[in-house]
């Protein structure tokens, strides 16, 4: 697991423009930061009507209140997860994954956008199931 989120980081800090230099990592974290959250909705979506029929929340208004709060720490725990692991090791993913093509980094970057947004729609299906 380590090693494809080591690949995923790489890809994303690779995929950043060159003039970015050393703040390259940070835009690529930022940029993982957003489709990983994005992915936790998507799960978080899946597993809300689990929840709710045990947890019986009657209140559609208080459904959309858990799942942004939800999603904002599920953001903000990535995203610290992610800096303080992987802030200061811009040359280990530099030097490990600069073998690899650019062409495969861009090809892995827009496949898991795609992947997000097809997940995203597709797991939205089931908050249908929480309708009154």
């Amino acid at each position: 697991m380590k090693k494809i989120i080591d690949f995923l980081v790489a890809a994303y800090t690779l995929f950043t423009p060159q003039r970015y230099k050393e703040k390259r990592i940070e835009f690529g974290l930022w940029f993982l930061n957003i489709t990983l959250a994005i992915n936790g909705f998507s799960l978080l979506c899946c597993f809300l009507p689990i929840i709710g029929k045990y947890v019986k929340i009657e209140n559609i208004y208080i459904y959309g209140t858990f799942i942004f709060c939800s999603f904002v720490v599920i953001a903000f725990s990535i995203k610290k997860a992610l800096e303080s692991f992987y802030l200061s090791k811009y040359e280990y993913i530099k030097s490990t994954f600069e073998n690899i093509p650019k062409t495969i980094m861009i090809c892995v970057v827009v496949v898991h956008y795609f992947t997000t947004i097809f997940l995203v729609f597709y797991c939205m299906k089931f908050l249908l199931c929480l309708r009154p």
